[in-house]
């Protein structure tokens, strides 16, 4: 018996769960409380049960006992449990191969501010059942309207020298418009989540136009522990005030040997570009010397900056550094793709990766560590998208514009001086006379004594291009003599004519027979 315990308690310290310590919301909205687990990977279960434990007390074995279950899911389908007060609120979720899960409350309650424990049973095919806990759990609390909520990270981890960002979001229900805050106090403790210990001397800066604070730290063995807030804004003029219960864990942690991550040396900027990251979990965590580990989860950050202090890429969007948010994102497990990027020359980004196992332990129950190793960077060359000569020279832009302007004045000199050249030649065609076809409208002169005109033709003497001459026929009741020419507008007699050249016209004179005889008149043009 005494053997079999000790297989079952060394089998079981390479089973863990991780999962946040705190968590906050308002009544009446959701809750979502994420559980990574790891197993060994020789296992093969038949089934996996997840099960969900709650207790209003913190009592540190709660999640080890058989009661308090609120909620079973099986890969089977048919253990499935929800507790009724919990019955239409509750749901969750586990992806086996990626070793994740997650359970959401809905429609949040005073009732429901408790501990919450994650849980696992697998089913092997060896007909062995093998079951593991976190061992102390999730505190939810549920918020009134008149409260404040802070977010922050439950874990940061950086190296020794690295410039150290905390990051507070602050809500208050229904209070969306902007905060201003009057107050900020930060406590600090090695090993106390709840931060009581002391207070740490920082300084607390507002975004502009946000709703968050951040706190840097010295980044030191020292700087190890965790780290709470207390917030006053004053918004519509009431205080509100808000206190993290649940510190973020700030852990520094050493280079673990040589990295393992893999990227590209450099590569050409022309507005968007994919930096490769690669790496293999084995390869790092076998620079542990520990036999038997598995994989609890692993996490991809890009940094920036010497010493390393703005995140390019980052879960937390609140993380990510005002020049790249909105412009970043992974593609694939771990490598980067950049979107408008303006940022200088020659500069380097850093792909780092964070891996926490399960190690084997007869000690303590959830037994894990975590490893953080870095990239050699990428450097990027920018290449501007105006450039399509590359090997030109820039000085010799100006003589190109100059040279441009030049010709251009060229081009239109020589434009208009043909319009020119064009007009000039047919006014010296008009000048020299034609004969045309032409209609001309008589109604203004009713009473004339010349009939049937056939043509008129301007006179080819004289600069007086107003000056035309008709051939017409007489009729009876005509005379030799001449009507009136008046060059006055007002004369009733004066012939007005439409003239419309033709194709077909000459330059010579027409005939005038015996039977006609010349008219000449003065034409108004209309």
């Amino acid at each position: 018996m005494i053997l079999l315990k000790g297989l079952y308690h060394e089998s079981l310290a390479q089973y863990c769960v991780d999962q946040p310590h705190g968590q906050e919301s308002f009544a009446g909205e959701s809750i979502t409380v994420p559980c990574s687990f790891s197993y060994l990977e020789s296992i093969s279960p038949e089934s996996v049960n997840f099960v969900v434990k709650a207790a209003a007390s913190d009592h540190p074995r709660f999640c080890g006992q058989m009661e308090n279950i609120i909620y079973t899911f099986s890969t089977h389908g048919n253990r499935n449990y929800t507790h009724d007060q919990y019955a239409g609120r509750l749901s969750g979720q586990y992806d086996v191969r990626a070793r994740t899960s997650s359970f959401t409350i809905k429609n949040l309650t005073k009732m429901d501010e408790q501990m919450y424990c994650c849980r696992f049973i697998i089913n092997t095919l060896s007909h062995e059942t093998i079951e593991w806990q976190h061992p102390e759990g999730t505190r939810i609390r549920v918020k009134g309207e008149t409260e404040m909520i802070l977010n922050q990270e439950h874990l940061i981890l950086a190296f020794s020298g690295d410039i150290v960002t905390m990051i507070v979001r602050f809500t208050v229900k229904n209070r969306t418009m902007f905060h201003n805050v009057t107050k900020c106090d930060v406590f600090w403790s090695p090993s106390d989540r709840g931060c009581r210990s002391r207070t740490y001397s920082a300084t607390c800066t507002q975004r502009i136009s946000e709703n968050i604070v951040s706190v840097t730290v010295n980044s030191s063995d020292e700087s190890n522990g965790f780290y709470c807030y207390s917030i006053t804004t004053f918004v519509g003029g009431a205080n509100y005030t808000g206190q993290t219960n649940t510190g973020t864990q700030l852990l520094i942690l050493q280079p673990s040997g040589a990295s393992n991550i893999n990227q590209t040396k450099e590569v050409e900027v022309k507005g968007s570009v994919i930096i490769n990251c690669s790496f293999s979990v084995q390869d790092m965590i076998s620079t542990i010397n520990v036999e038997k580990r598995s994989v609890l989860w692993t996490q991809v950050y890009w940094m920036v900056g010497e010493p390393r202090g703005h995140f390019v890429y980052h879960p937390n969007e609140d993380y990510i550094h005002p020049d790249y948010k909105g412009k970043t994102k992974l593609i694939g497990r771990s490598d980067l793709l950049l979107e408008d990027f303006h940022a200088p020359d020659n500069t380097t980004l850093y792909c780092r990766v964070a891996v926490r196992y399960c190690l084997q332990s007869t000690i303590s129950q959830n037994p894990f560590h975590t490893i953080l190793q870095e990239g050699p960077g990428t450097v990027l060359r920018v290449r501007e998208t105006t450039q399509s000569i590359p090997e030109a020279s820039t000085s010799l832009v100006p003589t190109i514009v100059v040279v441009s302007c030049v010709g251009c004045a060229v081009l239109l000199f020589l434009i208009l001086l043909i319009i020119c050249l064009k007009s000039r030649k047919d006014m010296k065609r008009s000048d020299a006379g034609e004969t045309i076809r032409e209609s001309i409208d008589l109604s203004v002169y009713q009473n004339s004594a010349y009939e049937n005109i056939e043509r008129i033709q301007r006179k080819t003497t004289g600069t007086d291009v107003n000056m035309v001459y008709a051939v017409v026929k007489t009729s009876a009741t005509t005379t030799a003599k001449n009507p009136p020419v008046s060059d006055k507008s007002e004369d009733d007699k004066m012939v007005y004519a439409v003239v419309k050249p033709s194709a077909t016209t000459t330059a010579k004179k027409p005939p005038v027979s015996e039977e006609s005889e010349v008219v000449y008149t003065s034409v108004k043009k209309r």
